[in-house]
């Protein structure tokens, strides 16, 4: 059945009258009766039930279909269309919903729109619809001219002959053939979960060959070889080079990449082929002005992916970035205050608002589910973002006022175990599941960093590094997979990440090269550091002594797999380990090293409470420097001496959370900002 409402709010009725909707009619008719139901049915009751379980896919299809750009408006490309629907997107669309988990639950009429916009991005290409529609007015306006001059010529010709008559060549059809394709794989493919995915290739790819059968009937079926994909890729490791007609790895081009030397490391970019593709799939649907929403857990490079195209990659005089963050406490005065930021009154037109004319406003809002829902299940920042979906705007706080809104886009990210957000925001964007790094992928990111970071290290170090790449990964993979360290309800922060990982590779590269020596124990210095960075990362994480206890054991572990000896002949006691940038005073650039001498470090410890004292005589440290104090000084000591470095301090009263971390502070030469309830007046104490 063919009952679809458009844009202008008119209601197709399957023996093609239309009906204008008032403002004042909801659409609450069954939809059984419509096939019926004629106009003075509709106009009389003034209300329509259009239930999703009930309106069929291809109503989306065939409006999609007929609204392109007249350019795909033949024969030759509608018959296209349409067998590459009824040989592939039909059988996909019954194998996802059949045998495969979705990351959302969406009802096929959205999956379907999904798909259709991920495909016009890919069909259209570098060009967007308007430009497309510019080029065919121009191009109508010469064909007018051509035929103005032939008729004062005495020439009878129409308008029709004079334009040239498109004709598919094999290579167009196997070109389409590739981009359905495409949008098959990220548009179905990428909301399926992770387990699904080889299987959902497999099927992708014998559906390719059956389709592709010269003797099959349909409009495609002289398409090229080169349309399959390789047997031996995965589809979610090619991607279809339109100019060479021909299935590419994502990672062509970039195996030989090589970090830049005088990077710092919060610098550091790895592609990898994650990135790489998902970078390419944002840009490819933000080109074409259709909304995006990253999902995935914390450590996916959602953030990451999005930032960086939006900084580095987008042309700076076509797009202006808005970065901004959502949180539980965020209002939607506060959402509207930060959409608004970048906008302007339009002065070319009235009650318009915008950015400079001429630009793009590309919004992206991180944790797009975070803000916390209403008595009744409402979220009222996401509500103003989705009156913008479907009214282009939104009212002014003061003066009530419509305020229309154009030149904008939206990308949205979200993590996974959070409330959901409404249907009928989530329809407007196009959601792409970001699943976890593979442990290739890893491997080689963390040999990658090691590799530059420790490029000017002695030859002896470089040589332990290499087992020192796969020590890490290993006692990561432990930590996230082990049932010791699951995130249950008293240990509800027992989660961990790709920045976790990250920290422990940092701390390894704190240590300066010229704190080894060629003709010393560097290899016992290496382990020494990685196992009291480990400790510091994964088990400071940790709430009671049996758990830390088997964090030492895996540990041990890892270090005889890939070392042959027990983490004891290194380490008496690994709580002792302590490592800091403090202890020498004589220098002014502060260096990150192992800390033997304990009767030097409490004398320079005791030194800075002298001094912190002398310059704060009404706010005086006294402690006494037990075990425990000294090694929590030395962690708040690193943590905060890493660039972008926060830590949060949790324990029961008189543990000396404050006063280490003010001692901490005025080590590192820091300036202290205190914050309590005297800032914030409103907060219960």
């Amino acid at each position: 059945m063919n009952t679809v409402l458009d844009d202008n709010k008119k209601l197709c009725l399957p023996n093609g009258e239309t009906i204008k909707l008032s403002e004042q009619m909801s659409i609450v008719f069954e939809v059984e009766d419509l096939a019926v139901a004629s106009p003075a049915t509709v106009s009389r009751c003034g209300m329509v039930y259009l239930e999703p379980e009930n309106i069929s896919w291809r109503s989306y299809y065939e409006r999609w279909k007929h609204t392109l750009p007249a350019t795909y408006l033949i024969p030759d490309y509608l018959n296209v269309f349409d067998d590459l629907t009824k040989l592939m997107l039909e059988p996909v669309l019954e194998y996802i919903y059949t045998y495969c988990k979705l990351q959302l639950a969406t009802h096929k009429t959205w999956a379907v729109s999904l798909f259709l916009r991920v495909f016009e991005s890919y069909l259209l290409k570098e060009k967007t619809r308007v430009q497309i529609e510019q080029e065919i007015e121009i191009e109508n306006q010469k064909l007018e001219g051509r035929l103005a001059s032939m008729k004062l010529q005495g020439k009878e010709v129409t308008i029709d002959q004079l334009r040239k008559k498109v004709m598919l060549q094999a290579k167009d059809r196997t070109e389409i053939f590739a981009q359905f394709t495409m949008a098959l794989i990220w548009s179905f493919g990428a909301l399926i979960s992770f387990d699904n995915m080889p299987k959902y290739s497999e099927f992708v790819k014998q559906l390719q060959k059956q389709v592709s059968n010269p003797e099959l009937d349909s409009a495609v079926n002289d398409v090229g070889k080169e349309v399959l994909i390789p047997e031996d890729c995965s589809i979610y490791e090619v991607v279809f080079d339109s100019e060479k007609r021909q299935w590419n790895l994502w990672t062509r081009g970039h195996e030989s990449f090589t970090l830049p030397a005088n990077i710092q490391f919060h610098e550091v970019y790895i592609p990898t082929i994650e990135s790489i593709r998902n970078t390419s799939v944002l840009q490819q649907i933000l080109l074409h002005n259709f909304a995006v929403l990253f999902i995935g857990r914390t450590g996916t490079g959602k953030t990451m992916t999005v930032k960086r195209l939006m900084l580095n990659e987008l042309d700076p005089g076509k797009f202006i970035p808005t970065i901004t963050v959502f949180s539980a406490n965020t209002s939607s005065e506060n959402a509207q205050d930060i959409l608004e930021s970048k906008l302007e009154k339009q002065k070319r037109r009235k009650g318009i608002y915008g950015p400079i004319v001429g630009f793009t406003n590309i919004i992206f809002i991180d944790d797009l589910n975070m803000p916390i829902k209403e008595k009744y299940g409402a979220q009222p920042p996401l509500e103003l973002i989705r009156q913008w979906f479907d009214y282009k705007g939104w009212y002014d706080r003061k003066s009530l006022e419509f305020k229309t809104i154009a030149d904008i886009q939206f990308v949205a990210a979200m993590g996974v175990g959070r409330p959901q957000i409404s249907n009928r925001l989530l329809r407007h964007f196009n959601a792409i599941h970001l699943p976890e790094m593979s442990d290739d992928t890893l491997k080689q990111i963390v040999s990658k960093m090691l590799d530059w970071g420790f490029a000017k290290y002695v030859d002896k170090v470089k040589f332990a590094i290499k087992n020192l790449t796969e020590m890490c990964l290993k006692v990561h993979k432990q930590v996230q997979i082990s049932k010791d360290f699951l995130p249950l309800p008293s240990k509800s922060h027992y989660l961990f990440n790709l920045r976790d990982l990250m920290k422990v590779i940092q701390g390894l590269l704190s240590v300066p090269h010229t704190k080894y020596d060629a003709i010393g124990d560097t290899k016992g210095q290496l382990i020494r550091l990685w196992a009291h960075e480990s400790i510091c990362v994964y088990s400071d994480r940790l709430v009671n002594e049996d758990d830390k206890l088997k964090f030492q054991q895996l540990l041990d572990t890892a270090l005889q797999e890939e070392y042959m000896v027990p983490l004891s002949e290194y380490v008496a006691d690994p709580s002792e380990l302590l490592f800091g940038n403090y202890t020498d005073t004589t220098t002014i650039e502060k260096h990150y090293e192992e800390i033997l001498d304990h009767e030097k470090l409490v004398n320079v410890i005791e030194k800075q409470i002298e001094d912190f004292n002398t310059v704060n005589r009404n706010n005086k440290i006294d402690i006494v420097l037990f075990k425990d104090a000294i090694q929590l000084l030395s962690k708040i000591n690193r943590v905060i001496s890493q660039p972008f470095g926060n830590a949060l301090l949790v324990g029961v009263g008189g543990s000396g959370r404050h006063t280490l971390s003010r001692l901490a502070t005025h080590m590192q030469e820091y300036q202290l900002m205190e914050v309590n309830h005297n800032h914030f007046p409103y907060i219960d104490a």
